[in-house]
């Protein structure tokens, strides 16, 4: 069975050499015959390829780098699709594929070689090794004839007839000047200043300025590295790499800790595939060696290293800091940051007319704010007060904070707060974290607020009203120690929400804390120490908590006695649970109200409770439900209960009854309780 299988293409309009022409045949050939043993599904065994032209075979026959770069690829396409020893010669009348370029008859079509092809495919030995492929020698007649298409390289041998003369250089010029230009030139060199020489291991190093510093070997005398070399572009990868593409300056100083790139402009190259383009500037001046002395580590440099950028400098008559900040003014400047400064003075029209939204003052060891040093800043958005040594504010020193969405006052330490030091209206935010003040009368006074964060700081107050709060929506105090507090030093006005809670008060005076709440939390706290007639003298409207405070010492022998006590006046919702009392004291006086309606004292324990008198506890709770006092036991210390005082108290409301029992399991009491539910309405039981 024999298939014929034709395919031809028009050669290219730009001129091409006839072996190029056959060639490009030998590549149509390799790739018909690719295609036709995919399309068929009978498998070849063997395929042999046919040309008449016997430089096309060399070309073939030998390795594509030989040829230049049209032969190159060809070949190694061929090369690729067949193996060398499949191509054989075929001469011009037995080749069928002559027919499809010169043309024949449809009479001579029948008789020619085209459908049964040339007569030798029909001999057992058609492909004898006399028809493979030919060597180059073979194509090629002689020897001096040139190769078709190969790479060529031409050697060309000078031969010196005489040494040269020294003197030629000067008979060469006429003028003194331009003869040491030209030797000048000759003698340039880029590593000349560097003070190069060759280590034992034969590589050139950098001779430097450090040669008598304690520092390692490499980094006294890096290693020279060519400009334009496949190791300085390795090497540059490499610290790219292992930096974690980092910026320009610290890929600069890792590699020249250890090596040093010759360069003679700003720029030594890029790496555009891992975006980096590293710098090494020029080294103009000749590295002399420093001496022990300028290479030692000194305590207190001289010089420090500092970038800095878009400089505007002006010249004042006056150069205190008022001036300088008013400066600042023409050029509508949103934010202004002072810091690192050792001392700043703001004085009276500091920020007038100047359009801030944020103001920051950091890292100042003293800052002192004279009266009415903000006046006309009421369009702030955030002001910033961090890490102040020493704060000092005059009177009326920071007002004008009225509408700032935040306030913050971290790290700040002041010896001491004037009268009306801290003011302003509208806040959003007001936080002081991890500060220490000193706090006078009405040293801060706030109003209109959401948000007041008092946290990790310490408060100490000279006399009454130093801290006054008005109309928030919550005010936190969190792990704060109060010191020296006095009467109405803090005072919450009108406000949503008080919460303190993880506090440290070194001594509880009467009625420190002063104002109104609809809710008041009072928990976790430590109360190191009361004074006699302590109490809470805040308004409580809805609901109070009183919750695992620890109360150490008290004076004399009573604890909150002071009948002005209003701390529940109104109250609706009491939680009194966990507080543990670690002292003698009598507890009558505590809470004090009329008209309340869910009251609870749930598992208060006291350490030493012989001489809590629970007729002076019980003393003022009119009750009008029913009120659990959990976690005490009453019954030891019956005797010293005035029944009949409980009894006249109590008097006018008849519907009560008291039930004092030895009963300890919360069980049976709740056991007890529902059998008498349906006949006691009023009861006050003590476990």
């Amino acid at each position: 069975m024999s298939v014929v299988i034709a395919k031809t293409k028009v050669a290219a309009l730009k001129t091409i050499s006839l072996h190029q022409l056959e060639l490009c045949g030998a590549l149509l050939l390799s790739k018909l015959m690719d295609f036709t043993c995919k399309a068929f599904d009978i498998p070849i065994s063997q395929s042999h390829f046919h040309t008449d032209f016997t430089i096309v075979l060399a070309w073939i026959g030998s390795h594509a780098s030989r040829w230049k770069t049209f032969v190159a690829n060809r070949v190694a396409k061929i090369q690729t699709l067949s193996s060398p020893t499949q191509w054989h010669h075929v001469s011009g009348k037995e080749n069928p594929a002559d027919i499809a370029t010169r043309g024949v008859s449809s009479s001579a079509l029948l008789t020619s070689v085209w459908l049964c092809g040339p007569e030798f495919l029909y001999n057992e030995c058609s492909f004898h090794p006399e028809f493979s492929v030919p060597t180059l020698n073979d194509s090629v007649s002689t020897l001096n004839d040139p190769v078709p298409e190969q790479r060529c390289c031409v050697q060309s041998t000078i031969a010196a007839n005489h040494l040269p003369n020294s003197n030629d250089l000067f008979q060469k010029y006429s003028s003194l000047s331009k003869l040491k230009r030209v030797a000048v030139y000759c003698l340039r060199s880029k590593i000349l200043s560097l003070n190069s020489f060759l280590d034992n291991s034969g590589i050139l190093r950098v001779g430097g300025r450090l040669r008598h510093a304690n520092i390692a070997y490499g980094h006294k005398h890096p290693i020279l590295l060519p400009k334009r070399h496949i190791l300085t572009d390795l090497i540059v990868r490499y610290y790219h790499e292992i930096l974690l593409h980092a910026g320009l300056q610290l890929a600069q100083s890792s590699i020249q800790e250890q090596h040093w790139i010759i360069v003679s402009g700003k720029s030594v190259g890029s790496q555009e595939t891992v975006n980096m383009i590293y710098k090494v500037l020029t080294l103009l001046t000749i590295f002399l060696t420093l001496s022990n002395s300028e290479t030692a580590p000194s305590r207190c440099p001289d010089e420090k290293q500092c970038i800095c950028g878009e400089v505007h400098l002006e010249c004042k008559c006056q150069s205190n800091d008022s001036v300088i900040l008013q400066s600042f003014a023409k050029y509508n400047w949103k934010k202004v940051i002072v810091h690192d400064c050792h001392f700043v003075q703001v004085r009276l029209g500091a920020f007038l007319h100047m359009d801030l939204e944020d103001i920051e003052f950091k890292n100042i060891k003293k800052l002192s704010m004279r009266p009415f040093g903000f006046s006309g800043v009421d369009g702030i958005k955030n002001f910033l007060l961090e890490n102040i040594n020493d704060l000092e504010i005059d009177l009326f020193g920071l007002s004008g904070l009225n509408g700032a969405d935040t306030v913050n006052i971290i790290n700040v330490t002041s010896p001491g707060l004037s009268e009306f030091a801290i003011s302003g209206n509208n806040i959003t935010l007001l936080k002081i974290e991890n500060s220490s003040l000193v706090l006078d009368s009405f040293s801060f006074l706030v109003w209109d607020m959401n948000d007041v964060y008092i946290t990790n700081s310490y408060i100490k107050t000279l006399s009454n009203a130093s801290l006054i709060i008005r109309s928030a929506d919550r005010v936190h105090i969190f792990q704060t120690t109060f010191d020296e507090l006095y009467e109405k030093s803090i005072a919450t006005l009108w406000t949503n929400t008080v919460e303190i809670y993880n506090c440290t008060f070194r001594i509880l005076p009467p009625g420190f804390l002063y104002g109104h709440a609809d809710y008041f939390l009072f928990h976790d706290n430590i109360i190191a120490k009361s004074s006699e007639d302590a109490y809470f003298n805040i308004l409580v409207r809805t609901t109070a908590v009183f919750k695992n405070n620890i109360f150490k010492t008290v004076d004399k022998d009573s604890l909150f006695p002071n009948p002005n006590n209003n701390v529940t006046h109104l109250i609706k919702n009491l939680l009194i649970e966990g507080n543990e009392f670690n002292c003698d004291c009598r507890l009558g006086w505590l809470f004090k109200w009329r008209e309340f309606y869910s009251p609870i004292i749930h598992s208060s324990y006291c350490i030493n409770h012989k001489n809590v008198k629970l007729a002076q506890l019980y003393k003022f709770f009119y009750l009008n439900e029913t009120c659990n006092f959990l976690g005490y036991d009453p019954v030891q210390n019956f005797d010293e209960v005035d029944s009949q005082h409980l009894s006249d108290e109590h008097s006018e409301h008849s519907n009560a009854s008291f039930l004092y029992t030895e009963i300890f399991s919360v069980n049976l009491v709740l056991t007890i309780l529902s059998l008498i539910s349906g006949k006691i309405s009023k009861t006050v039981l003590f476990v």
